[in-house]
């Protein structure tokens, strides 16, 4: 059994007539006598509480840590080194993509990036016409060498009425 958070959960179920017998209903649960049941939550108790004192050390260890790191005069110095470099780097870049020779360089890569998917879109007609003619998915290329091909079909959004 699991509860909301999916960790496990054992059902206890109190037996305080003193009979350890199956009670009716209860199937293979588990069952405490009054003694158990009394131990048991005085262990998850103690088990709570220590784990609560824990938890607080740590958070009080954590905020120690983290006192060192923002008080290290060192560390913040690098610390502003990095920012001012990285927006020293975003300058640069920006500035190197806004140049004639990059503008000319995205213009030529988005004209070739148009050629390849032309000339995909004919491949794949070819391949497909090629396919039905002899139900083969494979052809040999100029070079002597076998290549394989499959097909990939994707679903259209419906057409609004």
């Amino acid at each position: 059994m699991s509860d909301d958070r999916g960790q496990d959960v054992t059902k206890i179920e109190l037996d305080t007539t003193g009979d350890r017998g199956e009670s009716e209903g209860m199937g293979d649960s588990p069952i405490l006598d009054a003694e158990s049941f009394e131990a048991t939550k005085r262990l998850i108790q103690n088990i709570s509480t220590k784990l609560d004192e824990l938890k607080g050390k740590q958070k009080d260890l954590r905020g120690r840590l983290k006192n060192i790191l923002d008080n290290d005069v060192a560390l913040s110095e690098y610390e502003q080194q990095a920012k001012d470099a990285a927006s020293e780097f975003t300058k640069r870049k920006k500035d190197l993509m806004e140049s004639v020779e990059a503008k000319e360089i995205r213009a030529k890569s988005k004209e070739v990036a148009e050629e390849i998917g032309d000339m995909q879109d004919s491949l794949t007609h070819h391949l497909i016409s090629y396919y039905q003619v002899t139900g083969v998915q494979s052809f040999e290329t100029a070079s002597g060498e076998e290549r394989e091909f499959k097909f990939n079909a994707k679903l259209m959004p419906a057409k609004e009425r």
